[in-house]
């Protein structure tokens, strides 16, 4: 499975591995792509390793710390992303009532 050979690459290497070493690392018959790689350290968080991300790619946790500090990653980008949901739904409401005016509009000139 492509999840055991993503555990192995990481298991071996000194420090961060980019998705790019560990499509190389594991790519030996098949074309691994980015998107794989990311679900194959989803699949082996749920199973309990802990791999962590980091802007210099993934390593498996040595200490306590680090899984806060990649939670702490997580959560600040999780707070991102509803922040720009709330801007969408300001952007779609505020479209929807210009929608509104326009079709009050066009109905009035008839």
């Amino acid at each position: 499975m492509l999840e055991d050979r993503v555990l192995e690459v990481l298991q071996k290497a000194k420090g961060f591995v980019t998705a790019a070493e560990i499509q190389f690392g594991v790519s030996l018959d098949e074309d691994v792509s980015a998107r794989n790689v990311r679900r194959a350290v989803t699949e082996l968080q749920r199973r309990g390793y802990p791999v962590v991300a980091g802007d210099s790619g993934y390593i498996l946790a040595e200490t306590l710390q680090e899984l806060h500090d990649y939670r702490e990653r997580l959560a600040k980008g999780f707070e991102g992303l509803v922040e720009k949901i709330r801007i969408l739904n300001r952007l779609i409401r505020r479209a929807q009532q210009q929608e509104q005016v326009r079709a009050l509009e066009t109905a009035q000139r008839q």
